[in-house]
């Protein structure tokens, strides 16, 4: 049971994923769709290519250590994105969701006790990344990662 915990938090810690790139002025909407699903596709790439977390807090640590670097850098190309006056309020959104993912797993790294880990999974899974996605015109960055269960 308490590996399935660990299992569990890391298989929400990777849902977290998913993000756009840039360009240099206002990005139509179907730019703005095409250039983060890119960036989706390549984040859950990148994420796949990590090792499934070992047991205990140390799996956990490691893992979510691995992740949160992907996160950020999908959410820092986010914030390159040029979109338009009507996307904008979606995008800012989508990458506020990612950033309170990514403290997520800044906390599941530092988890050390049962409670810990509830708190940073708790945390990770109250973002709603597939109904951002949406909404910002990009499903594609809804989807998540393999779970490590």
């Amino acid at each position: 049971m308490k590996h399935h915990r660990y299992r569990s938090a890391a298989g929400v810690a990777g849902a977290v994923l998913l993000a756009g790139c840039g360009g240099s002025s206002s990005l139509s909407h179907a730019q703005l769709d095409a250039r983060a699903t890119t960036a989706c596709h390549k984040a859950v790439t990148s994420a796949a290519r990590l090792a499934t977390p070992g047991s205990g807090y140390a799996g956990l640590h490691s893992y979510a250590s691995r992740l949160s670097p992907i996160v950020t850098g999908l959410v820092d190309a986010l914030d390159n994105l040029k979109a338009s006056a009507a996307d904008k309020p979606a995008l800012e959104r989508y990458v506020s969701a990612l950033r309170a993912g990514d403290r997520g797993l800044a906390l599941l790294a530092d988890a050390s006790t049962p409670a810990q880990v509830t708190q940073a999974t708790s945390l990770l899974s109250s973002q709603s990344l597939p109904a951002l996605a949406d909404a910002l015109g990009a499903p594609a960055c809804g989807a998540s990662i393999p779970s490590a269960s």
